[in-house]
């Protein structure tokens, strides 16, 4: 029976072989096409969950990548010492990547050979010493070079350079190398290495090149503030450099060195008389700066200050100005404020060069997610303020991997590029748009009314996208997928509001592509009010809040009882009944789940002891208890579990753990071994919701399980869908083939009893018989 997936792509066959020759019946024919039916939506629904949990991967390996460049571009803005800053570096640049070695090599004077200045997992002695060749003998040298990124997979197999004795003693086989650009020559370069195989991926490229980018701003400045300590001194000897006033108490110029007129473009004549406090002359957003600096040294005798401020050159240009001042005004000789202050404004230019590349993307110059993330958490704060709402809209392109296999790497970053500017031009002044990596955007829209208004927004970003775009000399034609996520009055955390829109958007692919979605509950959880369900949720379990309720499960031909199955709930003392749907994710995403179901696990054997003590005839009588993946793989579950049994008194053929397909599915190989050990206790193990994916037929038999529970979604259509009944029929099949017991679950009408058992499936539990 072939395996067709949904786009009808061939995926392979599903045989049913017998040593005897043999004619299948109707009904195993269509189980074997139910059977292939979902299989191949299971491997669907496979491949995405694998590729979901890459992307998310990929998203956080990001998030790591611009968290780190941003702090060591804030080092670099402290002004550390240059060589302390290269150690923070590779010690960051080796943890974010988590490669062994990372090196900065220093180019040195002669310029034949590059110098190891700092570096990890070099041995002892080298980092100070050990040089490669700075030509094309080696990956560092090819890199300088070349001018651009080198990426090594197997350095062993190389052809492009050999391998220098530096990286063949300590058994380099992958690694990448950036060069750190200079204002006149390169610096050096940067590399990061792996003593086994590795593929480096485009994000991590653009890590190691943002990082080499803050190094060479950091260089750079170093070595103008040299140049102007030079200067300085230069002008303290030569008085020449600095330009150096005397300004009276009421803050006109009385005198000025010559030297105004190389740094602001006015003779000194021009100068003495007017204020220094000339609100023409000072820029409007420093001049409140300057007044108070000249008011707390003119009220301090001999005390002193400093300001930096921005002054109008006579070219109409403005010049940072840093100056510092003297009160000389008791003294005779002087009889004012003796003032020094030379030009800065190169070197803020470089600080704010660094700002920017420390929060910006360095490809499309849109911000960064540390950016992002900050301006959100601003604006959050902002519309809790002002009782508004604003919303975040979480953008993927939808077929920008064949770009980039069909066209290569730079046309992917040319569409990237092009993909920035067409975003910028959707957007309100008030609006921000950031590259988040990869293909994937965010734009965060602010003061908006209505979630029509981030609708609106959508649909105008989705247009754009869908014109066709010149890339390469080539027509390109893409869309984009987009999730929406808003915020009412600002109540929400700023990663909750994110992961509120990832969700959104994964919907949006999911359903078609090429669309929005906006965030709702039934998507997960709310994003509003989570954070005040994990705080009740911690009070809930010290206040003993929980509660279990009981559903029956019984024998279809006589409704005789056979156990019962433990539902956990909450009962919350302001809200009322809260559903395991609203607290139970949260539960899971916080780890609170553990204590929640190990109190659940305890309670129900506790509480079938009573029965059992009330009515020793039904000693066989059983519970079923639901554990999360979580729990499930716990080192510790085989610990819990045998300590409740021994603790309780509970007989363990009468406890029932259930646990979903897609749990065992997830790690089938060491699951198996998990469930080896729980059987060894001697309980039994059902797995829940089955039918909803065949990937584990594969496993089945391999799995120590006594049930199968049918998931309710096929019970639901049992009597007016024929797949339905199909569906239910292989399953029932299936489990007599391996001697396994099938509870239907959901079971609300005698119809669908009536048949479940001409299916032959003769256990049931569901609203028809009790609800909990």
């Amino acid at each position: 029976m072939p395996v067709l997936l949904s786009d009808g792509t061939f995926y392979g066959t599903l045989c049913a072989l017998d040593p005897e020759p043999r004619e299948l019946a109707r009904h195993q024919a269509d189980m074997l096409v139910v059977l292939a039916r979902l299989l191949a939506t299971q491997i669907e629904r496979d491949h995405e969950l694998a590729r979901r949990k890459l992307a998310e991967e990929e998203r956080e390996a990001r998030a790591r990548q611009q968290a780190v460049a941003a702090n060591l571009g804030q080092q670099a803005l402290a002004r550390p010492d240059l060589y302390e800053l290269m150690d923070a570096v590779v010690g960051c640049i080796a943890m974010t990547l988590g490669v062994e070695y990372c090196n900065v090599l220093e180019l040195l004077p002669e310029g034949d050979a590059l110098l190891l200045r700092a570096g990890v997992g070099w041995k002892e002695g080298l980092v100070g010493s050990a040089t490669v060749g700075a030509g094309l003998d080696s990956q560092a040298g090819y890199a300088f070079v070349s001018s651009g990124p080198v990426i090594v997979r197997d350095l062993r197999a190389e052809t492009r350079f050999h391998a220098p004795p530096l990286m063949l003693d300590h058994g380099v086989v992958s690694g990448m190398s950036v060069v750190i650009e200079g204002r006149d020559r390169p610096y050096g370069v940067l590399g990061a290495h792996t003593s086994s195989e590795r593929e480096f991926t485009e994000d991590d490229i653009n890590f190691l090149e943002t990082v080499a980018n803050v190094l060479a701003t950091a260089i750079e400045r170093q070595v103008l503030e040299k140049r102007l300590a030079e200067d300085r001194f230069r002008s303290l000897v030569q008085n020449s450099s600095d330009v150096f006033g005397v300004i009276g108490a009421d803050a006109v110029v009385r005198y000025i060195s010559p030297s105004v007129e190389r740094i602001l473009g006015y003779t000194p004549e021009e100068k003495i008389g007017r204020s220094v406090l000339d609100a023409t002359l000072i820029h409007p957003d420093d001049l409140e700066v300057a007044r108070s600096a000249f008011a707390r040294i003119l009220t301090s005798p001999d005390g002193s200050g400093s300001a930096e401020v921005r002054v109008l050159h006579k070219d109409g240009a403005w010049r940072y100005i840093e100056a510092v001042g003297n009160n000389r005004i008791n003294d005779p000789s002087i009889n004012g404020i003796v003032v020094n202050y030379r030009d800065i404004t190169e070197r803020k230019r470089l600080e704010e060069q660094l700002r920017h590349q420390a929060f910006h993307d360095p490809l499309t110059g849109l911000p960064n997610g540390a950016l992002f993330m900050d301006r959100l958490e601003h604006a959050l704060a902002r519309a809790s303020g002002r009782a508004e709402s604003l919303a975040v809209l979480y953008l993927d392109l939808d077929r920008f991997k064949l770009v980039n296999d069909s066209l290569g790497h730079k046309a992917g970053d040319e569409l990237l590029s092009v993909v920035a500017r067409r975003l910028r031009g959707c957007l309100r002044p008030m609006d921000t748009a950031a590259r988040l990596g990869g293909d994937e955007f965010a734009i965060l829209l602010e003061d908006i009314v209505a979630e029509a208004e981030a609708r609106v927004m959508a649909e105008r970003v989705g247009n754009e996208l869908q014109r066709c775009f010149e890339i390469a000399g080539r027509e390109v034609v893409i869309t984009g997928s987009i999730g929406i996520a808003l915020s009412t009055f600002g109540r929400e955390a700023p990663e909750e509001l994110l992961r509120a829109a990832d969700v959104a958007l994964h919907r949006a692919k999911s359903t078609g592509k090429a669309r929005h979605e906006m965030f709702n509950p039934d998507m997960g959880y709310k994003a509003s009010g989570r954070v005040e369900i994990e705080v009740d949720l911690r009070r809930a379990i010290e206040r003993e809040e929980f509660r279990l309720y009981y559903q029956p499960m019984v024998e279809l031909a006589t409704g005789r009882l056979l156990g019962v199955e433990a539902l956990l709930r909450w009962e919350h003392p302001q809200k009322g009944l809260v559903t395991p749907t609203e607290f139970i994710p949260i539960a899971e995403e916080t780890g609170l789940i553990l204590p929640l179901e190990g109190w659940a696990l305890r309670e129900a054997c506790r509480q079938a002891g009573l029965w059992r003590e009330r009515h020793p005839s039904r000693a066989w009588f059983s519970v079923s208890v639901n554990l999360s993946a979580k729990h499930f793989q716990h080192p510790y579950l085989l610990e819990e579990v045998a300590e409740v049994l021994q603790d309780t008194g509970m007989n363990p053929r009468c406890l029932v753990i259930e646990i979903t397909e897609s749990i065992l599915m997830d790690d089938a190989e060491s699951h198996v071994a998990t469930l080896c050990e729980l059987k060894g206790l001697g309980v039994q193990i059902a797995i829940d919701d089955f039918g909803t994916g065949y990937s584990s037929l594969g496993y089945l038999h391999r799995f120590p399980v006594d049930i199968l529970k049918i998931d309710r979604t096929f019970v639901d259509g049992l009597v007016r869908e024929s797949e339905d009944a199909a569906i239910v029929r292989a399953v029932i099949s299936l489990a007599g083939a391996l001697r396994l017991k099938v509870f239907a679950e959901g079971v609300q009408t005698r119809e669908q009893v009536e048949r479940l058992r001409s299916l032959g499936c003769e256990l049931g539990q569901g609203y028809f018989f009790s609800r909990p």
